[in-house]
């Protein structure tokens, strides 16, 4: 949830997210609803122009798109897509952003 970044296409952005749950998410008091899986892992997915050019896992809620790496993707409309991964389900809904 709430996918934003920091820096812009050219140089690293930094993408941050806040980690949802899908087990008793409804308590509002704790300040970090429960994580309910075995561990914290994402999804992500970088596609330019539409096509996909690397997926990856990560286990925090961040991740560094570096500038080598967008040379390696080549230009074009770069889009991240992030998706939480169960052990159950496997990765679940993505929120996506345009990296401007």
């Amino acid at each position: 949830a709430h996918l934003r970044t920091s820096g812009a296409l050219g140089s690293d952005v930094d993408l941050t997210w806040i980690r949802r749950t899908r087990v008793d998410g409804d308590n509002w008091t704790p300040p970090e609803v429960p994580l309910g899986e075995a561990s914290e892992r994402y999804q992500v997915r970088v596609l330019v122009d539409g096509v996909q050019k690397r997926t990856l896992q990560v286990s925090g809620s961040a991740w560094t798109y570096s500038a080598a790496m967008q040379v390696q993707d080549g230009s074009g409309a770069v889009v991240v897509e992030v998706a939480q991964v169960s052990d159950s389900f496997g990765p679940g809904p993505a929120a996506a952003i345009e990296v401007v």
